[in-house]
């Protein structure tokens, strides 16, 4: 029996408002676990608190109907279970060939005072904390499917950040048209990833 595969998800929280999972009712997603380890908060838990983040270990049970292995997080902003208030659904899932992987697909929430909001993606460990690491973080705006990495026992990080909240609402505006058309630049991804740490410590 092959051994078990994992990964470590640190979700950072870059918005005015604590992330919640959602379940049921008017959410496009989901928050369930199928024949696989995830410490995925259960039922319409708080996920990670106001600009802060929170980790937790997807582990896939190899050997057993590696197929059918699978686990959802619904990623809500703010504690309304309902479909306004989605921003992410994980998704981690196992191919036919056993292939274990996971992707997030990203939502358009309508939150009042809010939004536009993107996420950031680190497939290789967690949230860049010194200059120089930015360069690792993927940018998505818009609703689209978006992969993680490979499942390998290490780390990887998904940042969901209020635009409006980090950069204001004109600019916000800007930016997350910007990123919709493609992947920063490595003089915005920084100039993003430092705004954003400012906004996380202040």
């Amino acid at each position: 029996m092959t051994p078990d595969v994992s990964t470590n998800l640190q979700i950072v929280n870059v918005t005015n408002a604590a992330l919640f999972s959602g379940n049921g009712g008017s959410n496009e997603g989901k928050n369930n676990q199928y024949q696989m380890n995830s410490w995925f908060p259960g039922g319409t838990g708080t996920i990670a608190d106001v600009q802060g983040s929170a980790s937790y270990m997807l582990q896939f049970l190899r050997g057993v109907g590696d197929e059918d292995d699978g686990a959802d997080l619904q990623i809500n902003v703010g504690p309304n279970n309902d479909g306004p208030s989605n921003v992410v659904w994980l998704q981690a899932r196992s191919a036919d060939n056993s292939a274990h992987y996971m992707q997030a697909l990203v939502q358009t929430p309508s939150v009042p005072g809010s939004g536009p909001f993107a996420i950031a993606i680190n497939e290789n460990g967690t949230w860049p904390t010194r200059q120089a690491q930015e360069v690792q973080l993927k940018w998505y705006c818009g609703r689209q499917t978006v992969p993680f990495g490979p499942f390998t026992g290490g780390a990887q990080s998904l940042a969901v950040i209020d635009l409006q909240a980090v950069f204001g609402a004109e600019a916000a505006q800007q930016i997350g048209a910007a990123i919709q058309q493609g992947q920063p630049s490595a003089g915005d991804s920084y100039s993003y990833w430092l705004t954003i740490q400012e906004f996380l410590t202040e």
